[in-house]
């Protein structure tokens, strides 16, 4: 179920990829994913194993003339993220906490 929500979610943010062979494929490696967090239990390495598998996909959408482009805005995001990522991952490793959600 996961999958197919992944699979269906992924048109719509990336409309020129939108064709029934992409959304498959999608849906596939939202599969595959699942599988292997079951696998290993471990959220960042099931995160890198999406993102690895979904570039391939998303670059056959994107035009070369904007790759090519420098973008500093775009770095820009990409370091802020990173440097969330990492000190969220610094922070919680180190005090080992359980982050519980009232229900």
């Amino acid at each position: 179920m996961t999958a197919v929500l992944f699979g269906i979610s992924f048109t719509s943010y990336s409309p020129p990829l939108n064709r029934p062979d992409v959304i498959v494929l999608i849906c596939v490696i939202g599969a595959a994913a699942a599988v292997f967090f079951f696998a290993v239990w471990d959220v960042y390495a099931s995160v890198i194993c999406v993102a690895s598998a979904t570039v391939p996909v998303m670059l056959e959408g994107i035009d070369p003339v904007v790759t090519s482009a420098f973008m500093p805005s775009g770095f820009g995001a990409a370091a802020l993220s990173l440097a969330s990522f990492a000190g969220s991952h610094l922070y919680l490793s180190g005090n080992f906490r359980t982050i519980r959600v009232k229900m």
